[in-house]
C-alpha cells in the first residue's frame, strides 16, 4: 500500500512514520501552515515561533529538537544570524541567562532535548563527573565493562 501525503492535492510521499511529506512539514515548521496562499508566509516567524516549531514532545517529556543538528547530536538553532546550540537558547529563553563558567547539562542525558526542566546551568567539573557517572567511564571503566576474574598468569599463553 502506497502512502501519500495527507494534504489535499499532495501526492508525495511522506517520511516514515509521518503523515506528512517533507514539503509540507518544513513549510508547517517554518510559517506555521501548509498552504502557498498564507500571508504569513511573506513575514519571518519570530524566533519564538520558529523554536517551538521545530520541537516534538516524546512521552518521556523531553522536546526533542528536530531542526538542524551539529555532528556532536546537538541541536542548533539560528537567531538573529548567528548559530546558537538549541538547547542552551532555550535555557536561556526560559529559565534565566547562563554564566559564562557555566554548562548545561542535559538531566535526561538526551542531546536534542530542549526542555527546560531537563536541562540546569552546572560547572565543567560537575557535567564531567555526571557525564562519567552516567556512561561508566572515567577510572574505573574497566572493571564496570569486564566483571570476569582474571586468567593465573600460568595459563596465560606466552607468545615468545
Amino acid at each position: 500500500m502506497n502512502r501519500v501525503c495527507s494534504i489535499d492535492g499532495c501526492s508525495r510521499i511522506p517520511e516514515p512514520y509521518k503523515t506528512i511529506c517533507s514539503m509540507h512539514r518544513s513549510r508547517l515548521r517554518r510559517w506555521g501552515s501548509f498552504g502557498d496562499d498564507d500571508p504569513r508566509r511573506l513575514v519571518r516567524a519570530s524566533g519564538i515561533e520558529r523554536f517551538v516549531n521545530r520541537i516534538e514532545v516524546s512521552p518521556s517529556g523531553c522536546w526533542l529538537w528536530q531542526g538542524a543538528t551539529y555532528r556532536d547530536g546537538y541541536g542548533v538553532f539560528r537567531v538573529g544570524g548567528v548559530h546558537v546550540r538549541a538547547h542552551r537558547w532555550a535555557y536561556r529563553r526560559y529559565v534565566k541567562a547562563i554564566p559564562p563558567t557555566l554548562h548545561i547539562d542535559h538531566l535526561c542525558s538526551v542531546k536534542t532535548c530542549v526542555n527546560p526542566d531537563h536541562l540546569e546551568a552546572v560547572t565543567t567539573q560537575e557535567n564531567t563527573r555526571r557525564w562519567k557517572a552516567r556512561t561508566g567511564s572515567g577510572p574505573n571503566r574497566k572493571e564496570a565493562e569486564c566483571s570476569a576474574p582474571s586468567l593465573p598468569s600460568s595459563s596465560r599463553s606466552s607468545s615468545r
